[in-house]
């Protein structure tokens, strides 16, 4: 992922706002975090990350379409609350919430 990252870097040189670059890396670091999410909370939490810096790189693209940033955050909150809601409603055999961290 992060060699994606710095490949990337290299191919958006020529764009001149910094704000693109902010949220680009942001979007990756999002995607860092989810991957190495330890529980479901930590995964949504990055994915949300992910969310709402993919519609910053859309408003920033310039296109007309002023409900692709809507639909993109609604369609990101509702794929990372899903699980996590199911996660949330689970409990183990022991009563305990189903919120517990990964085995390794």
């Amino acid at each position: 992922m992060g060699l994606m990252a710095i490949i990337g870097s290299l191919y958006g040189l020529h764009v001149k706002r910094n704000a693109e670059h902010m949220a680009a890396w942001t979007y990756v670091a999002g995607s860092i975090g989810a991957i190495y999410a330890g529980d479901l909370l930590t995964l949504f939490l990055f994915w949300e990350v992910m969310a709402f810096s993919s519609v910053f790189l859309i408003w920033f693209r310039g296109r007309r379409s002023r409900s692709a940033p809507a639909t993109a955050i609604c369609w990101s909150t509702w794929r990372a609350a899903c699980p996590c809601s199911r996660a949330s409603c689970c409990t183990t055999r022991h009563g305990q919430p189903g919120l517990r961290p990964v085995r390794r």
